[in-house]
Protein backbone atom coordinates (compact mmCIF):
# COMPACT_ATOMS: atom_id res chain seq x y z
CA UNK A 1 0.00 0.00 0.00
CA UNK A 2 0.97 3.57 -1.08
CA UNK A 3 0.55 4.75 2.48
CA UNK A 4 3.20 2.61 4.10
CA UNK A 5 5.85 3.84 1.45
CA UNK A 6 4.74 7.20 1.89
CA UNK A 7 5.89 6.98 5.64
CA UNK A 8 8.49 5.03 5.55
CA UNK A 9 9.66 8.03 3.11
CA UNK A 10 8.90 10.57 5.73
CA UNK A 11 10.83 8.92 8.50
CA UNK A 12 13.68 8.84 6.01
CA UNK A 13 13.60 12.38 5.14
CA UNK A 14 13.38 13.56 8.62
CA UNK A 15 16.35 11.41 9.37
CA UNK A 16 18.45 13.14 5.85
CA UNK A 17 16.82 16.39 7.45
CA UNK A 18 17.90 15.68 11.42
CA UNK A 19 19.49 18.46 13.16
CA UNK A 20 19.90 20.39 10.70
CA UNK A 21 16.78 22.46 10.89
CA UNK A 22 14.47 22.79 13.62
CA UNK A 23 10.60 24.10 14.50
CA UNK A 24 9.81 26.79 16.51
CA UNK A 25 6.68 28.02 17.90
CA UNK A 26 8.25 31.06 19.88
CA UNK A 27 12.06 31.62 20.14
CA UNK A 28 12.18 29.94 23.60
CA UNK A 29 10.91 26.87 22.41
CA UNK A 30 13.08 24.96 19.21
CA UNK A 31 12.41 20.95 18.57
CA UNK A 32 14.46 19.26 16.32
CA UNK A 33 12.92 17.26 13.45
CA UNK A 34 11.95 13.88 14.41
CA UNK A 35 9.51 11.57 13.51
CA UNK A 36 8.39 8.60 15.08
CA UNK A 37 6.32 6.35 12.75
CA UNK A 38 5.17 2.43 12.61
CA UNK A 39 3.71 0.96 9.84
CA UNK A 40 0.66 -1.36 11.19
CA UNK A 41 -1.05 -3.66 9.37
CA UNK A 42 -2.05 -7.40 9.36
CA UNK A 43 0.85 -9.95 8.73
CA UNK A 44 1.74 -9.76 4.87
CA UNK A 45 -0.13 -6.35 4.48
CA UNK A 46 2.96 -5.00 2.50
CA UNK A 47 4.30 -3.12 5.51
CA UNK A 48 8.23 -5.34 4.98
CA UNK A 49 8.12 -4.46 1.16
CA UNK A 50 7.35 -0.97 2.16
CA UNK A 51 9.77 -0.09 4.08
CA UNK A 52 12.64 -2.08 2.80
CA UNK A 53 12.01 -0.16 -0.66
CA UNK A 54 12.91 3.04 1.26
CA UNK A 55 15.94 1.28 3.62
CA UNK A 56 17.84 0.27 0.04
CA UNK A 57 17.32 3.83 -0.76
CA UNK A 58 18.60 4.97 1.82
CA UNK A 59 21.46 2.26 1.21
CA UNK A 60 22.27 3.75 -1.59
CA UNK A 61 22.26 7.51 -0.07
CA UNK A 62 24.68 5.80 2.24
CA UNK A 63 26.83 4.65 -0.04
CA UNK A 64 27.30 7.83 -2.12
CA UNK A 65 28.25 9.33 0.92
CA UNK A 66 30.96 6.91 1.42
CA UNK A 67 32.50 6.79 -1.84
CA UNK A 68 35.82 8.07 -0.29
CA UNK A 69 35.61 6.21 2.97
CA UNK A 70 37.85 3.77 1.68
CA UNK A 71 40.40 6.44 0.62
CA UNK A 72 39.99 8.17 3.55
CA UNK A 73 40.64 4.93 5.96
CA UNK A 74 44.13 4.64 3.90
CA UNK A 75 45.18 7.99 4.64
CA UNK A 76 44.30 7.70 8.14
CA UNK A 77 46.12 4.32 8.61
CA UNK A 78 49.17 5.90 7.19
CA UNK A 79 49.09 9.08 9.13
CA UNK A 80 48.55 7.06 12.33
CA UNK A 81 51.40 4.92 11.77
CA UNK A 82 53.51 7.88 11.05
CA UNK A 83 52.23 9.38 14.48
CA UNK A 84 53.28 6.83 16.32
CA UNK A 85 56.67 6.72 14.69
CA UNK A 86 57.10 10.22 15.42
CA UNK A 87 56.14 9.71 19.31
CA UNK A 88 58.40 6.65 19.47
CA UNK A 89 61.33 9.59 17.89
CA UNK A 90 59.74 12.02 20.56
CA UNK A 91 60.14 9.75 23.90
CA UNK A 92 63.58 8.98 23.13
CA UNK A 93 64.24 12.44 22.98
CA UNK A 94 62.02 13.05 25.96
CA UNK A 95 64.54 9.72 27.85
CA UNK A 96 67.71 11.43 26.65
CA UNK A 97 66.66 15.05 27.96
CA UNK A 98 65.84 13.29 31.13
CA UNK A 99 68.99 11.88 31.56
CA UNK A 100 70.97 14.38 30.40
CA UNK A 101 68.78 16.52 32.90
CA UNK A 102 67.38 19.04 30.77
CA UNK A 103 64.07 20.26 29.73
CA UNK A 104 62.11 17.59 27.88
CA UNK A 105 60.62 18.68 24.58
CA UNK A 106 57.24 19.25 23.93
CA UNK A 107 55.82 16.19 22.18
CA UNK A 108 54.95 17.92 18.11
CA UNK A 109 52.12 17.73 16.89
CA UNK A 110 52.99 15.43 14.07
CA UNK A 111 53.34 12.59 16.86
CA UNK A 112 49.95 12.96 17.82
CA UNK A 113 47.83 10.16 16.38
CA UNK A 114 44.68 11.72 14.51
CA UNK A 115 41.16 10.35 14.48
CA UNK A 116 39.92 7.80 12.65
CA UNK A 117 37.41 8.51 9.92
CA UNK A 118 33.99 8.01 10.71
CA UNK A 119 31.75 6.28 7.88
CA UNK A 120 28.78 8.48 7.03
CA UNK A 121 25.69 6.94 7.70
CA UNK A 122 21.76 7.72 8.27
CA UNK A 123 20.48 4.27 9.29
CA UNK A 124 20.95 1.89 12.44
CA UNK A 125 18.87 -1.36 12.65
CA UNK A 126 18.92 -3.43 16.08
CA UNK A 127 21.69 -1.22 17.46
CA UNK A 128 22.08 -1.04 21.98
CA UNK A 129 22.05 1.96 23.15
CA UNK A 130 25.35 2.17 24.09
CA UNK A 131 26.10 1.47 20.47
CA UNK A 132 23.10 4.05 19.32
CA UNK A 133 24.94 7.16 21.91
CA UNK A 134 28.38 5.96 20.30
CA UNK A 135 26.75 6.77 16.66
CA UNK A 136 24.91 9.51 17.53
CA UNK A 137 27.92 10.92 18.60
CA UNK A 138 29.63 10.51 14.89
CA UNK A 139 26.64 11.62 13.59
CA UNK A 140 24.90 14.96 15.28
CA UNK A 141 22.38 15.49 12.52
CA UNK A 142 20.93 11.75 13.46
CA UNK A 143 20.17 8.84 12.25
CA UNK A 144 17.30 6.89 11.30
CA UNK A 145 16.71 4.00 13.87
CA UNK A 146 14.55 1.48 11.85
CA UNK A 147 13.25 -1.98 12.80
CA UNK A 148 11.44 -4.60 10.89
CA UNK A 149 9.51 -6.03 13.79
CA UNK A 150 7.91 -3.37 16.18
CA UNK A 151 7.86 -6.14 18.62
CA UNK A 152 11.72 -6.43 18.73
CA UNK A 153 11.91 -3.37 19.48
CA UNK A 154 9.59 -3.37 22.21
CA UNK A 155 10.94 -6.34 23.69
CA UNK A 156 14.28 -5.19 24.13
CA UNK A 157 13.06 -2.41 26.62
CA UNK A 158 13.89 -5.45 28.50
CA UNK A 159 17.54 -6.53 27.40
CA UNK A 160 19.18 -5.52 30.53
CA UNK A 161 17.85 -7.36 33.62
CA UNK A 162 14.08 -6.19 33.46
CA UNK A 163 14.13 -2.59 32.07
CA UNK A 164 17.24 -1.39 31.44
CA UNK A 165 16.29 0.12 27.72
CA UNK A 166 12.36 1.33 28.63
CA UNK A 167 13.24 4.75 30.74
CA UNK A 168 16.14 5.67 27.54
CA UNK A 169 13.63 5.05 24.76
CA UNK A 170 10.74 6.75 27.31
CA UNK A 171 12.41 9.58 27.41
CA UNK A 172 13.76 9.89 23.77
Amino acid sequence: PVDYVVVALLSLLSSVIGNSRSVSAWNEWVEPIILWAALIGNPSSGKSPAGDAVLSLAREIEDGMADDFPEQKLAWETAKTAARENRIIWEDEVKSAVKGNTQPPRMPDKAIEPEMPVRPRIIVTDATIEKLAGLLSQHPRGLLYSRDELAGWLENFNRYSGGGDRPFWIEA
